[in-house]
This record gives C-alpha cells, structure tokens and sequence, in this order.
C-alpha cells in the first residue's frame, strides 16, 4: 500500500512539474524590430547552481550571483532603416557589431509565424590592406535557424548554413556553419534581474568553416572554428534570457546575461518647448514655438517720487519680475531700474521683454577751476554736479563765452575778474553754481615775481626757483586736478632769489598732473608740474 501511495506522488510530482515547468518555444520568443537589449557579460558566480551535465527533467538554474566585468547595449533596429538594406531586401531586424575603431558588420534576420533565421550580412573593412575600407555585402544560399516553434524538451536538429562573400570581381569568400542542436533542459531560471517559473535550455555546438577561392576555383586559405553554448529562454520573453559559452573540453568560460532595455518616451527634440533630455524614444509629443506679437511701453523716464503704468499687450498670460501676472503694472523706482515680463502664448510658449524706467532726482551743481590765471594759460573747468544730464556753463567772456560740455576749457581773451556760472538740470531738476575767478597779464604777474621755473619736469620730485622784487608773504600749495590742496610752506620771505624741494614722498602725491600756486602778497601765480 505504501508503495502504491509512493507510486501516486511521483506521478502528481511529475505531471506537476511537466504542467509549470515545460514549454515549447513560439514565435512570441523572436526578436522584433526596435528591440534594445543591456547585455552582462559575467565570469564568477556563487553558488554554483548549474549542472549542465544533467539533461534530465525539471532543473533549477541559478544565475542571480554572477559577478559582472562588462556590459554592452545589443540593438535590433527595423532593417529597412540600416544602412544597407537595399541589398538585403527580405530581411525584417537587423544588428550592429563593431569590430574596431573603424570597422563593423551588419547582421541580418527574417521571421515568420514558425521560424527565425539569419538571412545575409554586409561587412565594412580594409579587406584588401590598401588603406580604404570596403564594403562586402553576402546573402545566404543555405537558410540559418536560429529558431524556431518546434523547440521544445528533446527536440534535436542539425542546422548548416552557407554564406558567400565577393571580396573583389574574382575572388570569394565561403562562409559553411554547422551547427548540432539539441534542446536538453528546462525547469526554473533566476537571474539578477528576474525568476522564470518556464524556461528552456538549448544547446549549442557551433562548427565553423571559412574559405577563400577565386573564381577560377583556387583554394587560397581557410579558417575553422569551434564554439560551444548554451541558451536560456523564459516562456514569451523575445530574447535568450542566458548564453552560457563553454570550452572544448566543457570547462565554462563566461556568462552572457540579458535584459530588456527600458525606454524613456517623451519628446526628444531640444528645439521644442517640452524637450525632455531624458527622454530616449521620440513620443510625437514635441511642441514647437510660433513668434508672439506683443506691443511693451517704451524706456521712459520719470522725477523721483512719480509713479508710472508699465503696459504689454499680446499672448494670454504675463508674468514681471516683480512678481505680477497682470498685462499692466504700476511702479514707482527711486532710482534706475530695468523692469521685464515674460509674454504666454496657449501653449506655453514666451517671448521676454524689458522696459528701462531712468529715475531724476534733484540736481547738485558745482565745479572745480584753478584761480588767478595768466591770460596764456587756458582755464580748466572741473564738473563735480551730481544727478544733472545737461550743462550750461557762463565764462563771463567776450569771446567763446559759453558751453555745454561737461568738463570745458576756456582760453580768456581779457585779463580781470571772471564771474563763471554754471547751470546743471536734467528733465526734473535744475541748480546754479556761481564762482569768480582771476586772469592776469603777463606784466601784473611779473612785476613782483620773476624767473618763475619748476624742475625737473616731469619728474619724481622737483624744486620751485623764483626771484621776488621786494618783500612779501610767501604761501606755495600744490593743487591735483580733483581740486585737493597740498601746502608745502608759508612764510614772510625777502627780496632776492629763493628756491625751496618738494618732497613728494612726505606729500604721499601720486604720479599725475599738478598745479603749483606761489601766493605773492595777494596775488597767485602758477605753474604746472608732472609728477611721474
């Protein structure tokens, strides 16, 4: 009885395993175009799980601890769109191997409802060692199963294939495989990426023949080689989910493991408004900007303390940089400001767009003039006003006696009191600086002080020689361009000649343009000196 109940279990336990664990490959296993496979080439692995010696029934392979030293991306582009499918006309998918830097080969394959297989291939190289590449195109004579529906557990089919490959107009190349089949295994499958209650294990043993003749029939050479393989299919999945490659002698060499690649849609043109970088397959989503008409205020200009209505028409939706989203907005800027909005069409798109609003506030007038010119020197006037975009300057002469520049220069035509006067304003402001100066002939200056000479010059520091005709107070400065005063001595000096050292290191003067007054008695005279 117990051997009867013993009996009962193995057959529950067998049907059970035949019902979730055998399957037999259909075409939902093929290949199809636009298919992107991460391919992991692996060389360790813990536990050791797999006995491919064993071709009994039901098996449990464990690749989940393979350890990973490389990976690649295996792509099956739709063969209408490589490169040479013209001469491949009845192929469906295709795949690109890169041999070197420079070198590659196209594979091509064709489907239908049972089976699938390699139809040609086109081989781009330096065949000929003349420094060119050569493209050779090949199409099969013998049909190369890759598979098909009829694998299942036990199946066995020997598969030859050839392949031929005009290297030139005379000579050729034959490509014979052979390849025995036997499909030995199934049961479960894990891998690092997912478990398969149904698979299939295939094996492989790869007989390779190459030869090369000339049309003549010379044999010129060949190649033989030998390769050894397993692969794994998971009911419904569209690629070997595992190709493991074995030696001669049945050691195991590496591990080949897949995984469907995951694409990220959206729209992957970044001219596009929604261009999405991490996008790799193009949805048919992109959108694409129209110019938007739009009309802004112009840059304007207002007095401190006014406010102004900023206006954009155009679009449907606005946002300021001040954080508005109206089409108008109201500001009042106590200084210069640049103000922007971006202008929204329906579909999101935008245009921007700026307005210069320049701010007046009130004017400061004032300038900076050396005092009691010769009549030969001409007057150099220093504009220090403040907030003004517009000058007028009065230099109470006779001839040439106004301007509007900025910093003027005026050679008077008469000696005397100068009464100058400056207007500054800008389009809100408006102030006046008056200041008087005095311009004295040759003579009036020479009747006290004579032989007046600053040397060297231009120089690093200098000496200042003079004769006075009588006795006087004596007051020299050194003046810069920006009006600041450097008083070297004052005192009550005799007649005679006198001659006295600028040190300019103990001035702290900097390398620049200077103006040395000697007040005589009241009167100034003046002398320019170069500091280098």
């Amino acid at each position: 009885m117990a051997i009867i109940r013993l009996f009962l279990i193995q057959i529950i336990l067998f049907l059970f395993l035949t019902t979730n664990g055998q399957i037999t490959l259909n075409s939902n296993n093929f290949p199809t175009p636009g298919m992107s496979l991460l391919r992991f080439y692996c060389g360790t692995w813990v536990p050791d799980t797999i006995n491919f010696v064993y071709t009994g029934d039901f098996q449990s392979c464990d690749f989940s601890g393979y350890g990973i030293f490389m990976s690649d991306t295996l792509n099956f582009p739709d063969a209408t769109t490589t490169p040479f499918t013209n001469e491949h006309p009845g192929a469906d998918v295709a795949t690109f191997k890169p041999i070197d830097s420079v070198s590659y080969i196209y594979d091509y394959f064709s489907y239908n409802n049972n089976t699938y297989w390699e139809s040609g291939l086109t081989y781009v190289a330096d065949v000929d060692n003349n420094g060119t590449l050569d493209t050779i195109h090949g199409n099969h004579s013998d049909i190369d199963t890759l598979l098909s529906t009829e694998y299942t557990f036990g199946h066995n089919e020997t598969e030859t294939s050839l392949i031929t490959l005009f290297i030139n107009s005379l000579v050729y190349a034959d490509l014979h495989k052979i390849k025995e089949i036997e499909v030995n295994g199934w049961g479960s499958l894990n891998t690092p990426f997912a478990f398969y209650d149904d698979a299939l294990r295939i094996k492989y043993i790869e007989y390779k023949y190459d030869s090369v003749f000339d049309i003549f029939g010379t044999f010129y050479n060949a190649k033989l080689d030998t390769f050894y393989y397993y692969l794994f299919y998971a009911k419904d999945v569209r690629y070997p989910v595992v190709i493991a490659h074995f030696n001669n002698i049945g050691e195991l060499q590496y591990v080949e493991i897949m995984k469907k690649q995951t694409f990220i849609y959206g729209c992957t043109d970044s001219s596009a408004i929604n261009y999405n970088p991490l996008a790799q397959m193009d949805d048919g989503s992109c959108i694409y900007c129209n110019p938007i008409s739009y009309t802004i205020t112009q840059d304007t200009a207002i007095c401190i303390g006014d406010a102004i209505t900023l206006e954009v028409t155009g679009g449907n939706s606005y946002l300021w940089n001040t954080g508005e989203t109206s089409s108008s907005i109201t500001v009042q800027p106590s200084a210069d400001e640049v103000y922007s909005v971006y202008i929204f069409d329906g579909n999101n798109c935008s245009e921007f767009a700026t307005v210069e609003v320049t701010v007046y506030a009130p004017v400061q007038a004032g300038f900076w003039v050396t005092n009691n010119l010769q009549i030969s020197d001409s007057a150099l006037f220093v504009n220090t006003s403040t907030n003004a975009t517009n000058y007028y300057w009065n230099f109470d002469d006779s001839v040439n006696g106004t301007s509007t520049e900025e910093n003027p220069k005026h050679l008077y035509s008469s000696s005397g009191t100068k009464n100058i006067m400056l207007i500054a304003f800008n389009l809100c402001f408006s102030d006046t600086f008056n200041y008087t100066i005095t311009i004295s002939t040759v003579e009036e200056i020479t009747s006290i002080l004579t032989g007046l000479k600053v040397y060297p010059n231009p120089g690093e520091n200098a000496s200042i020689e003079f004769n006075l005709n009588k006795n006087a107070n004596i007051d020299i400065t050194i003046s810069d361009l920006l009006g600041r005063n450097f008083h070297i001595l004052k005192e009550n000096s005799n007649s005679g000649k006198h001659k006295y050292f600028i040190n300019t290191k103990d001035l702290n003067l900097q390398a620049g343009i200077y103006i040395i007054q000697i007040n005589v008695d009241g009167r100034v005279y003046y002398n320019k000196w170069v500091k280098i």
